[in-house]
This record gives structure tokens, sequence and C-alpha cells, in this order.
């Protein structure tokens, strides 16, 4: 997909070089954001982020995209956000200061997110509409897994004001505590005294409490590397942005490790476990049965600067705010956040692969670009859907075949799709991969007559496919024979992210959490 690579951490001499390629980048003065023109705020930087993921100027114009769909946000704020067509962007609108914050920041914040593996949501454009607003277009850290019910979805700060968004597949209702509503018991006794609360605040509060205090396992080595990443990420907001009150939107979804090795589980959770940012097994453990946990992740909510509002509200929650408290300066709130996510998520699981790692070699690179060659008619480095169709060889079922190539569902398939796509065929234990690929072109090129293609494709498609081991592996790793699920979903920002190998066997153990009540936003 478009998100299909985020390794992009930079070594030190092809920094250099890049760096200067990337400064040659123009911006545009104006944009297409679904049927509205809007100016753009330096734009040399965003479309470095924009080359960087290859997102074309089309991206979200036309119907992919509509303000008319802007709606409150989850926040405190409400600030006006909306969904692009296919989930995978979302458009924002800023506040002053943040937008403010965002024009002074925007060089240190984009030399950051385009030269890192970066957990912070990619910022692609900020602009203004001509009726007045100012927005940024960004992708969402979550993925677009139509029908996928979370486990738990947390907005995770490291503080009392972490939340629990959805847990079971529902969405917890918000009640704040606020001094001028005394009906949901502002100081602080949060349902103890039940003539002064109500039963949905104490669900709230309950939610709040599991969420502060819960702990999620990792193996070792994906331990390491989200530290790695969150570590250079909170220099930079603490050091360059000068910001604080940021999250981590922390999507988990648990699932039955017997389920998964039975293959009985869901299209959605088949897609989730394909691309969730880190996935871990834990062993059964006090009547819980063992299960697999998908991680997706991304931290957010980055603009905020210390302000004298800010410092304000600091005075006040220290007085009567259960701690810790999330109005802190810069400084205070990076360590309390890399602190409290080092206890968060614990050792004592292993890393679960759903599939075999496999690499596209250079020779199949240059035959996935072959193929895309022969069917990009107007030699603009995509494949029209529509134009291929009529290309392809009916043995193949180009309406299927192409359902699964175009995996950005945009009707058009650009090579990273092409690449996906094949890289999923040996993934799936498919050994013929390549030679499968090489008839394709070898009959669009004139080379292969059609019945000898379909016959070679019977015997491709029919051969069976070896199965990955159910055991731990050599290296202490679980993995599963599931196949690549067959799916249109696209995938969110942190589908880039790259499963971490484990090579130390640890004992694992099972998601361990503090008692709570009820479920809670």
């Amino acid at each position: 997909t478009a998100f299909a690579d985020s390794k992009k951490v930079i070594a030190s001499p092809a920094s250099i070089e890049l760096k200067s390629e990337q400064n040659e980048i123009k911006g545009l003065k104006t944009f297409k954001v679904g049927s509205e023109t809007v100016s753009l705020f330096q734009d040399n930087h965003f479309a470095r982020m924009r080359k960087k993921y290859g997102l074309e100027d089309d991206f979200i114009a036309g119907d992919k995209f509509t303000f008319s769909n802007l709606g409150a946000g989850g926040g405190k704020g409400g600030t006006p956000l909306a969904y692009s067509k296919c989930r995978l962007f979302i458009v924002k609108e800023l506040s002053d200061s943040d937008h403010q914050t965002l024009l002074k920041r925007t060089k240190v914040l984009i030399n950051h997110t385009s030269t890192t593996n970066s957990l912070l949501s990619s910022f692609f454009l900020h602009l203004e509409r001509a009726t007045g607003g100012r927005y940024v277009v960004m992708n969402s850290v979550l993925p677009n897994i139509e029908g996928l019910s979370w486990t738990y979805l947390f907005d995770l700060k490291g503080n009392r004001d972490d939340k629990l968004m959805i847990e079971d597949g529902k969405k917890v209702q918000a009640i704040h505590n606020r001094c001028w509503n005394c009906s949901t018991c502002w100081f602080g006794c949060n349902g103890a005294i039940p003539c002064c609360t109500t039963d949905e605040r104490q669900s709230y509060y309950s939610g709040k409490l599991f969420s502060f205090t819960t702990h999620l396992p990792m193996s070792r080595n994906q331990r390491l590397d989200l530290f790695k990443r969150m570590d250079a990420d909170v220099d930079c907001l603490r050091d360059d942005l000068e910001t604080m009150d940021y999250s981590l939107l922390l999507g988990v979804l648990e699932i039955n490790l017997a389920k998964v090795n039975s293959k009985d589980i869901t299209r959605e959770e088949s897609t989730a476990l394909a691309t969730a940012t880190y996935v871990s097994a834990v062993e059964a453990k006090d009547g819980m049965p063992a299960k697999v946990i998908c991680y997706f992740m991304g931290i957010i909510d980055f603009l905020q600067e210390w302000t004298t509002t800010k410092k304000i509200a600091h005075c006040i929650k220290w007085c009567f705010a259960p701690k810790p408290i999330s109005t802190v300066p810069p400084l205070q709130y990076a360590d309390q956040f890399l602190d409290y996510f080092n206890g968060k998520f614990t050792k004592g699981a292993e890393a679960f692969h759903v599939f075999r790692r496999v690499t596209v070699t250079s020779e199949e690179m240059k035959l996935c670009g072959e193929f895309l060659k022969l069917l990009d008619k107007d030699k603009n480095g995509t494949i029209e859907i529509s134009e291929a169709m009529q290309a392809l060889p009916k043995s193949l079922e180009p309406e299927i075949f192409l359902k699964h190539v175009d995996i950005n569902n945009d009707q058009k398939v650009s090579l990273d799709e092409v690449i996906t796509w094949f890289k999923g065929l040996k993934q799936r234990g498919n050994g013929s991969a390549k030679d499968l690929l090489r008839e394709i072109v070898d009959h669009i090129s004139g080379e292969t007559t059609v019945n000898e293609l379909q016959s070679r494709l019977q015997e491709i498609l029919d051969a069976k496919n070896p199965a990955a081991a159910d055991e731990p592996d050599a290296e202490g790793e679980r993995k599963s024979s599931e196949p690549l699920p067959n799916t249109r979903a696209s995938l969110s920002v942190n589908a880039m992210a790259h499963t971490v190998d484990d090579t130390h066997g640890e004992t694992s153990r099972p998601l361990v959490t503090e008692p709570h009540a009820a479920s809670d936003h």
C-alpha cells in the first residue's frame, strides 16, 4: 500500500544525500481537498511526507473527502474532524494555538517524521479553506478494517487523564467531572457517594482507572523496538516542538490462540494479525486461555504548547485533581510519559508471527516492475483497473485478481501495491509465486497463449502450499499457518510498522489487569 514501508531510518552517509534531495522538493500553493481548492502553508515540507508515502496530488480530491462530514472529535476540546472515504486519512480543524505551533515547528516535525520510523501521526497537508478555518490532513493511526471489534481502545497519556474509549466492541460514554456540574460529583468521590453520581459516570471512571493501571505484555525485542521509537519521538516533542499533553492511541485485539491455530477466526481478525504494529502471544495462566494480542498504536495530539492557560490549569488541577496530572511542562510531561509506558508494556510474551518472513529479490522486483509497465497504458507509473481488466487473461479472473492487488481500493495499482501483493503470495508459502507472475507477464506480452497460461495457472494454483509450523521455531517464536487474508481492507500508517524478531524465549504470561467495575469510553 501507500503505507507499506515505514522503515526509512536514514544511515549517516546517505542521510546527507537524502536531505539534500528532500530540500529540493517544491511545494504547492493550492490543493484540491474534496470539491474545494484550499491554500497551503509551507508545503515544501509537507510535500516530502506525501512523496515518502507515494501520495498523488489527488489523494483526497473529489469524492474521496467532503468537508460536510466534519463533526466533533472525541476529546475534551471536541475539535471538528472527518475521515476520508477510504478512512486512511483524517482532516482535522486546528485551533489558533495549534495552527501557530505547526507554523513554527513544521520543519523540525517533518524532518523527524520523514526520516525515522516514527509513531507520530504523519501530516500531509496544512491548509486553509476559502471560507475560513485551518486544517491538517494526517493519517489515521488505527487500521481501516471494516467490522473489527476492539477488545480495548485506549487514549493514554501516562496520567490520570487516561481513558478507555471502547471495551469488547462497545463505545464507552465519556462523563467528565466538571466544577459546574455537581451531578457528576466534581470533587473526586467518583461514585463513593451513590446519591451524587450516575451509573454512566461510575462506568466511565472505572474505565479510566482500568486504563491507567492495566499492564500489557510484549516480547523483549518488541519492547526494545517500541521504546527506541518512542524515545526518539518524545525527544523531538520535548526538545524541538516543546509541546505536551500528547497521547498514545492504542488499539488492542485479543484472540484465543487455539482459534488462531485452528484457523477458526474471522476475516477481520485475520487482517488484524497481518497488519498490527506488534503481535504477541501469551500462555494460559490462572484459568485464562492462551491468546494472541494485536497492538495498533500511534502518538496523536502533539501540538499543545505550554501556554498561560495550561499554567493556570496546572495550578487548579494540582490542588484538586488526582495525581499524576496532564498539565505539566514539556520536560516533566516527557519524563512522565516515558516512565509510564516503561511500566505499562511489560515483558512476558513471545513475538507471534503469522507468516513466514520473506524478502523480494531484485530479480522479482524487476519482474513486478515489468508487470506494471505492461499494463500501464498511460505511462504514469500506475495501472488503471478498468484498462487492466481488458488486458489480463480471463483464466486469471481479473475482477478477483485486481481486487487483491488494489489494496488501497482507489481503482489504481501502484508498484508498491504489486510488490505487496507479490510478497503476500510468497508469505502464503507459494514457492511458485515468481513463476506465476512470469507466466502472467509472458501472456500479456504475447509470448504465452491463453491455453498454455490457463494450464500453467491451474498447475500452480492447485499446488498444495506447505503449512508453517504451529510450534515455536528455533528462535523461540510462535508461528501460525493462517494464510494472508483475502481482503481489500486499507491499512493505517501503523501497518507500516515492522514486526520485530524475538530471539529470546521468555516465559509467557497473560494480560495482567487491575479489576474494574464496568465498561467505559
